[in-house]
Parts: structure tokens; C-alpha cells; sequence
């Protein structure tokens, strides 16, 4: 899923996350930086920041990206795989995250939902 094309890895990140919540992505617009998009999906928003490694550093690099998340939006952390210690810091976040392998966790204040593929 992951590619050396930031770009294109956004696109597949956003169309595996359409298959995950059963909804095509209905808008995806880039970020400022290069590993980061917005996508909506009808009424819900994801600000996804794409991390190239799995590495603690490189996860709470993604977080402190995600940290001025807008309200309204879900902030949605991908990896190429994430470990242990990658979900400990995104649950502590209140941030979802969705890996390589298609491994997703979504963190809502209501609720919270797994899923391992």
C-alpha cells in the first residue's frame, strides 16, 4: 500500500479506508506537506498523515502533525506497520491509526472500534 509516491499512497490509503467504513471517499484534497490529506466521507472527515516508517519517532512526529487537527476531523495516522507501542501512543492520543497491512483502529469519544484484516 505504501509507495515511494506520497501521493499515490494517500489515494490507496484513502480508497483501503472507503472499503473499511463501506463508503467510497467522496473527496480527497492534499496537504501542505507531501504525507498529508484530508478525505471526507459523506458526513465524516479524516485528516490523515502518512508516515513512511513504523519507528516511535516517526509515529509521534505523525502526531504532532495531527496535533492541529480542525475540529470536525478525524485525525487518522497511517503506517507501513504498526507495533505495539505505535497503538500504546495513538490510543493515548485520542488518534486513529490504519497500517499496511490493512489494520485499522478508529478512536471516537463515544466509541471505540478494531479491526485486523
Amino acid at each position: 500500500m505504501f509507495t515511494s509516491d506520497s501521493r499515490a499512497t494517500l489515494q490507496l490509503l484513502a480508497h483501503r479506508l472507503g472499503e473499511l467504513l463501506n463508503a467510497p471517499p467522496q473527496r480527497i484534497a492534499f496537504g501542505a506537506h507531501a504525507s498529508s490529506a484530508t478525505v471526507t466521507f459523506g458526513h465524516h472527515t479524516f485528516m490523515v498523515e502518512a508516515k513512511d516508517g513504523s519507528s516511535a519517532a516517526n509515529i509521534l512526529a505523525g502526531l504532532k502533525r495531527l496535533a492541529d487537527t480542525p475540529p470536525g476531523a478525524r485525525p487518522l495516522l497511517a503506517v507501513p506497520s504498526m507495533s505495539g507501542i505505535g497503538q500504546h501512543l495513538c490510543e493515548r492520543a485520542g488518534v486513529s491509526w490504519i497500517d499496511g497491512a490493512g489494520r485499522a483502529h478508529f478512536a471516537e469519544p463515544s466509541r471505540r472500534v478494531g479491526i485486523a484484516c
